[in-house]
């Protein structure tokens, strides 16, 4: 009778088990549906908004209609003009989807951007095919997809793009310094020929 208690007890300690793993298993299946469901309904606000609008528009003007490097042929303003289409670009990963991570690989790839338009003339080609709008269109397309491979690998370079942002913050500025100087120096000579 012992052993028939014995063997009733595990059979109903088994049953047990198995009720608590169906539910805990049926519980985590409605807290992943649910999440999908917020999800679903996050990534349908963003693409609806204003500001997602702007930034597919601002990579079809600005890389699939080669405006970039056509203002690239206007001296300064080629070099300014464009860097306003990119505001919308950390508007949406700012405050839509909110990622540090995603915010400076923008930011890096914006600034790559600036360095290349920077080099007189050969910026202007290197421009036709250095899409960052397009690049960074991806990137907020990735992460409101929840596209897992594209997050990863942002997440992953955070730290290192962290460092690339100061290394081409420093190219930017001497490059800067140096073509300056090479305007003022320019503007001395001609100055210099009617004194």
């Amino acid at each position: 009778m012992d052993t028939h208690n014995r063997s009733l007890r595990r059979s109903q300690q088994t049953q047990e088990s198995i009720s608590q793993e169906f539910a805990d298993v049926t519980k985590a299946l409605q807290q992943e549906e649910k999440r999908k469901k917020e999800r679903e309904k996050w990534k349908r606000e963003i693409e609806k908004s204003n500001s997602y609008q702007a930034v597919k528009t601002a990579k079809t003007l600005m890389d699939d209609y080669y405006l970039d490097p056509l203002l690239g042929l206007i001296p300064v303003v080629g070099d300014i003009l464009p860097q306003i289409f990119n505001f919308s670009f950390f508007y949406v990963s700012i405050f839509k989807i909110r990622s540090y991570a995603l915010t400076i690989t923008i930011f890096r790839n914006i600034l790559i951007d600036v360095l290349v338009g920077m080099i007189p003339y050969l910026g202007i080609i290197l421009d036709i095919f250095h899409k960052s709008y397009r690049k960074n269109f991806n990137l907020i397309v990735g992460f409101v997809n929840d596209d897992r491979d594209v997050i990863k690998e942002v997440n992953k370079k955070a730290i290192s793009t962290t460092i690339w942002l100061v290394v081409l913050g420093v190219a930017i500025y001497y490059l800067t310094v140096f073509l300056w100087s090479i305007i003022m120096g320019l503007y001395n000579w001609f100055i210099g020929l009617f004194s």
